[in-house]
């Protein structure tokens, strides 16, 4: 699922700026007609301001967006609050991808709610940028697991990366294992047991990646043994400086849809760098045919 069709979400945050910011950035990928400004607000937070006017709110994205603004973009205030407000312009709208802020995962004030009901139940991406981030996207790093919803997460990655066409995009496609207990049994060290798991990966992570086109992109694979993945995840990409973290959704057929998993949600919660969570086109006709919006 590209990101042709972009709903971006602003709520008078701080961190609005921010979403603007990378708005500007990702403008020109979006096809005519498929750049969309949403004003919503969160619900339970006590706001004593007033909801924009459309004019009002339409004046400061276009202030804000300068040049990078298409003429085509439109603009509306939601009278919805929450994720619940976001769900039914993506339904409506039919958005490929939603862009959101949030504050700093460490904020007393930072509402995680909203951004884990979207990146369950979204029939879209979901790309959560995180305040005091730079818009930049050359520097992406993607969690790898060998499934089908590591490999959407790729394509999306490369598609993007080489529609910015600059020089040095890198990715660093990373793979996690974890030491059981159970190699006791196997007469060997947890040294030597973890180097061989790690090998393994590494092998595996070289099947799964012969099938891309990684030309004229730096790549490099990093395999993390730890028993807490979702922290492997955002110390390898906070101490490497990556620009965004790209994690493909994991889906069941159930009634509910997509769910994200342990370790995809832990990393939207807690990784303070923005996370893009990426659905396959399946992913979201299932959303859009089973979990209306009410």
């Amino acid at each position: 699922m590209s990101i042709s069709r972009l709903g971006v979400f602003l709520n008078g945050s701080p961190a609005d700026p921010t979403v603007l910011a990378y708005a500007r950035a990702t403008a020109r990928f979006v096809d005519p007609g498929g750049l969309r400004f949403f004003h919503f607000r969160e619900k339970g937070i006590a706001d004593p301001h007033p909801d924009p006017s459309q004019d009002a709110f339409e004046a400061l994205v276009r202030e804000e967006m300068g040049d990078a603004l298409p003429g085509d973009a439109t603009f509306e205030v939601l009278p919805d609050r929450g994720s619940k407000a976001i769900l039914r312009s993506i339904h409506a709208q039919d958005l490929t991808t939603v862009m959101v802020g949030r504050r700093l995962p460490t904020a007393q004030m930072a509402v995680a709610g909203t951004f884990k009901k979207l990146a369950a139940r979204a029939p879209s991406n979901v790309f959560v940028v995180t305040k005091y981030s730079q818009p930049h996207l050359e520097r992406i790093l993607i969690p790898v697991d060998f499934t089908e919803h590591s490999a959407i997460g790729i394509h999306i990655a490369l598609d993007l990366l080489r529609m910015i066409e600059r020089p040095n995009v890198q990715i660093l496609f990373q793979h996690n294992v974890e030491v059981e207990y159970g190699y006791r049994y196997a007469g060997v060290s947890f040294e030597e047991y973890a180097r061989t798991l790690e090998a393994n990966a590494m092998e595996e992570m070289e099947r799964f990646l012969k099938p891309f086109d990684l030309s004229g992109i730096q790549t490099e694979r990093v395999i993390t043994i730890s028993d807490r993945p979702s922290e492997a995840v955002t110390a390898l990409a906070v101490a490497r400086k990556m620009d965004i973290v790209v994690v493909g959704s994991r889906s069941k057929s159930s009634p509910l849809g997509v769910f994200l998993g342990s370790t995809a949600e832990n990393i939207l919660l807690h990784c303070p760098l923005p996370v893009l969570i990426a659905k396959t086109a399946e992913d979201a006709r299932r959303l859009r045919e089973e979990m209306p919006v009410d």
